[in-house]
């Protein structure tokens, strides 16, 4: 779903066909359909949040520092919770992320 910062008759919705993410692989001697295994690259350009998570490490194994946003806030003017952004994109867009606090 595209759009989401309009009203929802604007929404935009998409989909991708499954067969689009196979490949043929051979598996017991038979070719099948399975979908293509993308291994997490934790030393790349989106590696951001995993670092920043390992510095933490030590921290929050002692804090209570779980934040649950909540369902999803569709009110933007009435709900600050519905302009916060995961800490995780906010690290792959490289902005500054306050510290844990417990």
């Amino acid at each position: 779903v595209k759009n989401l910062l309009a009203p929802a008759p604007q929404w935009q919705c998409g989909g991708v066909p499954i067969t689009s993410l196979c490949v043929i692989e051979r598996r017991k001697g038979k070719n099948k359909p399975v979908i293509h295994k993308a291994l997490v690259d934790l030393d790349g350009p989106l590696s951001q949040p995993y670092a920043a998570y390992s510095k933490i490490r030590e921290q929050l194994r002692l804090l209570d520092a779980y934040n649950i946003p909540g369902p999803i806030q569709y009110d933007m003017e009435n709900c600050k919770a519905s302009t916060d952004i995961p800490v995780t994109l906010q690290l792959e867009l490289r902005a500054a992320v306050q510290p844990p606090r417990g």
